[in-house]
């Protein structure tokens, strides 16, 4: 093989090995992107359910506080 195609050869196998190595990066990129998103849903999806809890737990306390008190009317 002449000088020429044995350059032209090892710049072919370089170029496709940082093709290959550069989208693998990006996937494993992309899925990392992806993966904190949908663990960030889920901490809001948590977050909100014991919002939930809580308002309807002050609800009832709300409740019951003013089935317990006596409301006396000022004149």
């Amino acid at each position: 093989m002449s000088t020429a195609s044995k350059a032209t050869f090892a710049l072919s196998l370089l170029a496709t090995g940082t093709t290959i190595a550069t989208v693998h990066y990006m996937q494993q990129l992309d899925f990392t992107t992806r993966r904190v998103g949908i663990v960030r849903d889920d901490e809001k999806r948590a977050q909100r359910r014991e919002n939930v809890m809580e308002l309807e737990r002050q609800e009832a306390l709300r409740a019951q506080l003013e089935k317990d008190q006596r409301v006396v009317e000022q004149k």
